[in-house]
């Protein structure tokens, strides 16, 4: 059975030190991760930069892992911030996402460029009704289904995304709302996600809720696999 890390996924929006102070109360209660959304989404509140945020809070902290989650590669930069990003964290930011580019004009070799100072995971960011796009997932390091997008249990999918890549380091994370600080039952079955393959359990708090409520679930500290 895999070690299981337990992460918080945190929109962006509005002032980034807000987001900040979730952060270093994550750590102290014992959180394994924070990640950030990256996406583009209209019509909703001001979005801080996920990456100078992330930045923010790798200065405020001293042992969480950091990343986008996920990033939307072909908006950014060909270069993402990674070699400067991670010796300020002390390589606890991942990317959450694949960079690289091959256009008209230029092309960029990373194989050309200066080795990270530290080792950067890639995840892929995907749906996985379909067994190809696990499989295509399972060339990175790791891989975290969009919510919503899973027409079978987790668990099985879990499973799934781990039979891909038997014999070697893979991340599988798992989103949803199990800490007893939210005020309805608790469905989701840790014991058998961890028994089919995840990795990383991420608790996912939403911008509609209020701020109380989404510091209670930091406070409480992550629910463990029993």
């Amino acid at each position: 059975m895999s070690e299981v890390r337990y992460g918080l996924c945190l929109p962006p929006f509005g002032d980034p030190a807000v987001v900040v102070d979730p952060a270093v109360r994550a750590e102290a209660a014992g959180w394994d991760g924070v990640f950030l959304w990256d996406h583009v989404v209209p019509a909703q509140p001001p979005i801080a930069d996920p990456w100078t945020t992330l930045a923010a809070i790798a200065q405020a902290t001293t042992k969480l892992r950091l990343s986008p989650m996920v990033t939307p590669s072909a908006r950014r930069e060909s270069v993402p911030p990674g070699p400067t990003r991670h010796p300020v964290s002390c390589a606890r930011c991942g990317p959450g996402g694949s960079c690289g580019t091959a256009g008209t004009h230029y092309r960029l070799d990373l194989d050309a460029t200066e080795p990270e100072p530290y080792p950067i995971p890639v995840w892929a960011g995907c749906g996985v009704a379909h067994p190809r796009v696990l499989e295509r997932a399972a060339a990175g390091d790791g891989v975290f289904p969009f919510p919503g997008s899973c027409p079978t249990r987790p668990r099985c999918w879990a499973g799934s995304c781990a039979g891909y890549v038997r014999g070697r380091p893979y991340d599988v994370a798992v989103a949803g709302n199990a800490s007893p600080a939210w005020d309805e039952p608790v469905t989701a079955d840790l014991t058998a996600l961890t028994q089919a393959g995840m990795t990383w359990w991420m608790g996912s708090l939403i911008h509609f809720d209020p701020l109380e409520l989404s510091l209670a679930v930091v406070d409480a500290g992550p629910p463990r696999a029993g």
